[in-house]
This record gives C-alpha cells, sequence and structure tokens, in this order.
C-alpha cells in the first residue's frame, strides 16, 4: 500500500474549516507529478481534487469527491483525507495505463491478463519478438493457465502445467484457412526429440516468468495488492536429460 501523506492543514475537517475559502485548491504534494488538492467553498463544505503532470508547466486536474467536511466519510461519495488519497492515486494509474494504450485493471487479475499487459509493455517498448512469444503464449500458455487469479497461482499448478508440456504433442503449421491446430506426436523413444521438447517448454516457462516479474513490480503489485505466489517459480525448470 502507498504511504499515506500527513498534512496538519487538510487531514481533519477541524483544520479544514479554519482554511479561507477560495477557488484555488490547497494542493499537497503525493509524489512527482501527483497532488492532492483541497477546495474551500463559501457555503461550509469543500471538495476534493486531483491533479498530474502532463508535461510543459501543464496539468490535467479531476473532481475526486465531497470532502467529509460536513458528514462522515463512505470512501464512496464522501471521503476523508487518507480516502481522497487513495482515489487520487487510482485516477493517477488509470490515466496513465490509458496513455499507454493499456485496457482499464478492474475485476480479478488474471494470468491471461498479466501476459497481455507484459507484450503490451514490450511492444510500447519496441522489443523484437514479442510477436512470436504472444502466440507461444496464446497456444501454451492461456488455454491452461490463462483464467487464473495471478495471486491464486501456485508454484504446483505452474509445476504441473510445465511437465505435461514438456511431453505435449509439437505443433505444426497449417493452412492459414485451417480452423484447427495441427500436431505431431513426440517419440518418446527419441533423446533428442524429447530434449528438444523440454528445451522449447522451458522457453515458454520464460515468457510466464517474465509476464509475472512484469506484474509485480508494476502498478499491479500496488493496486490489487498482488502477492507472487509462485515466489519460487524462478527455480522451475525441466531438466534436458
Amino acid at each position: 500500500m502507498a504511504r499515506t501523506v500527513r498534512d496538519t492543514n487538510l487531514e481533519t475537517r477541524t483544520a479544514r474549516l479554519r482554511l479561507v475559502a477560495r477557488g484555488k485548491p490547497y494542493w499537497r504534494v503525493l509524489e512527482s507529478g501527483l497532488h492532492i488538492g483541497y477546495r474551500r467553498t463559501k457555503t461550509g463544505g469543500g471538495t476534493w481534487v486531483a491533479r498530474r503532470f502532463i508535461g510543459e508547466r501543464k496539468y490535467a486536474e479531476t473532481k475526486v469527491g465531497i470532502a467529509d467536511d460536513l458528514q462522515d466519510a463512505d470512501g464512496v461519495s464522501v471521503f476523508a483525507f487518507k480516502h481522497a488519497q487513495e482515489a487520487a492515486r487510482d485516477w493517477w494509474k488509470q490515466e496513465e495505463r490509458r496513455e499507454l494504450g493499456i485496457a482499464p485493471d478492474t475485476g480479478p487479475y488474471s494470468v491471461a491478463d498479466a501476459l497481455r499487459d507484459y507484450f503490451e509493455a514490450r511492444e510500447h517498448r519496441g522489443s523484437k519478438g514479442t510477436q512470436a512469444d504472444r502466440h507461444a503464449s496464446n497456444a501454451r500458455i492461456v488455454p491452461e493457465l490463462g483464467k487464473i487469479e495471478l495471486a491464486k497461482l501456485t508454484t504446483k499448478r505452474v509445476r504441473d502445467w510445465l511437465t505435461a508440456l514438456a511431453g505435449a504433442a509439437k505443433l505444426v503449421r497449417t493452412k492459414k484457412t485451417s480452423a484447427k491446430r495441427a500436431t505431431k506426436a513426440i517419440d518418446a523413444s527419441d533423446p533428442e526429440a524429447v530434449r528438444a521438447r523440454r528445451s522449447t517448454a522451458n522457453r515458454v516457462l520464460t515468457i510466464l516468468k517474465a509476464a509475472m516479474n512484469h506484474a509485480s513490480h508494476g502498478e499491479v503489485r500496488v493496486k490489487r495488492g498482488f502477492i507472487p505466489a509462485c515466489a519460487s517459480l524462478q527455480i522451475i525448470v525441466i531438466h534436458q536429460q
């Protein structure tokens, strides 16, 4: 969770009611480029606003909600100072995602969501090999693990998936008009074929690891409270021999 900022002029209704009523908000820095503001009105109660730096000395501003000056906070429409900070940070994150072309992060955050955000971030950076990795993910990761909530993905579940993948039939290219994927069984008596299949499985696992790492170090961890259940995922590997 983000640290709650303290401000003696804004954090209590008693202190806020002593402020002079004015159109310009009383601003407090939450972090670089993000401010929470309180606009004191002449009628008595005030409102919370937030602003984010957008470059060239300009800010985008939004109304957060009503301050709990005259009624108790509910965290939905009436906000205490702490609630207003949380709402401001949520707004900032959503605006950052929108600018990056990333879908809003609402609802449970699944493995498929993590993969999607990971590939979109790679595309934004111009990373090579993104399309091939996305195809591999759609074929080998999403069907089996995609619907699982990321915070509930266990090491055992990943290990079982990887073991099955190492022994799964190989996908082969088909005509673009074909609706089904063709497969070719692995000859278990051929050591080279088995080794190659395990190597492929490990490469697909690398994609999953990278997506989880991207999620655990990004805004998802703050917004969703993401806890990497697969902290030991880095040591999972199918041995080649």
